[in-house]
């Protein structure tokens, strides 16, 4: 009898032990976190990778940044979160407004799939709030504008040199030609001008969907003032900006930001000990002495500089050098390893 107790008691033991063991989950050590918030009228269906004939996941509300190739969770910052938004019946998607740290986002035009999004190089947790709307019954086709760094005005006919009809839009109609009056006939058109932001300037504007022209501003008549012709559908239109670069660049600013830091340092000192690769043409920018390599002589000559023991006159190197920087590889300095 005692022991069938002393063997109750044991196992007992061991059972409490096993509840005691914490399962494994998902957690933010294995990639960064990205929260939904649907709302009432729409689920998220997750893929892991660029593969968007199956999901992964369905009907989640949470997601992890993974690698794009491999699928595994990611936190290097190079990771991606690949969704669907899945409308209720009678219910469309206006909006997806993300918030925290990633490089881009890539909507149906980019992902070929209706509502299905990809935000690129995840570098934070984030927060992703989908926006829909009854649909309704539609008075023209409509272009979607998907741009950073720039805003997008729009005229309803072609009075370029009067004030737009509308100013920052995201979505604009097709229109009539001589009334300005919205057009499903397919002989509307859409007139809008890019409105960059301060350093940067217009790199290319691609449309994709059913119409006949794409007028220039030499065409326009007005600076940065586009107009597609005839459009037959719902068109999607990407504006790529580019940044200005400054005349000169300063030397060891490795991220290009017009600042000297521990942080340039640092970044260089991984690009020197194999950690990470150099960007391609940027080989001028971390070559500090310019003696036509990049090595470790380069990482502590720069971190003496950002940490005030050193200066660039001390060193007898310039503080910059002009752009495009890919020109102070070709006239190296003289060898000299004093640091």
């Amino acid at each position: 009898m005692k022991q069938a107790k002393r063997l109750t008691a044991m196992l007992l033991c061991a059972a409490l032990l096993v509840l005691a063991i914490p399962m494994a989950t998902a957690s933010a050590e294995d990639g960064y976190v990205v929260t939904f918030v649907p709302g009432e009228h729409a689920t998220i269906n997750v893929y892991y990778t660029q593969e968007y004939a199956k999901p992964d996941e369905v009907n989640v509300t949470t997601a992890l940044s993974r690698d794009s190739e491999s699928g595994d969770p990611d936190l290097s910052g190079n990771g991606q979160v690949n969704f669907t938004v899945v409308p209720e019946d009678g219910y469309e998607v206006t909006d997806v407004v993300i918030e925290g740290s990633y490089k881009n986002r890539k909507g149906p035009a980019d992902t070929f799939k209706e509502n299905t999004y990809r935000i690129t190089k995840v570098a934070s947790d984030l927060t992703i709030t989908v926006v829909t709307a009854e649909k309704q019954e539609k008075e023209a086709y409509t272009a979607t504008f998907v741009v950073e760094h720039a805003t997008i005005d729009i005229y309803y006919q072609q009075t370029y040199t009067e004030d737009p009809d509308e100013v920052n839009v995201t979505t604009a109609a097709a229109r009539s030609s001589e009334t300005g009056e919205p057009d499903m006939t397919g002989n509307g058109q859409i007139s809008f001008k890019v409105v960059p932001e301060e350093g940067y300037f217009i790199g290319d504007i691609a449309v994709s969907g059913l119409y006949k022209n794409f007028k220039l501003p030499a065409e326009t008549g007005a600076e940065n003032v586009y107009r597609i012709t005839k459009v037959a559908s719902d068109l999607t239109v990407t504006v790529t900006m580019k940044k200005n670069e400054p005349a000169e660049l300063l030397r060891g600013d490795i991220d290009i930001n017009e600042v000297l830091n521990i942080n340039d340092a640092m970044q260089l000192y991984r690009y020197v000990s194999g950690q990470a690769a150099i960007p391609e043409g940027d080989e001028a920018i971390v070559d500090i002495d310019g003696k036509n390599g990049v090595n470790i002589l380069d990482a502590l000559k720069l971190y003496r500089v950002v940490s005030s023991a050193t200066t660039w006159d001390d060193l007898g190197i310039s503080a910059t050098f002009p752009n495009p920087h890919i020109a102070i590889i070709d006239d190296p300095k003289p060898v000299e390893e004093t640091i």
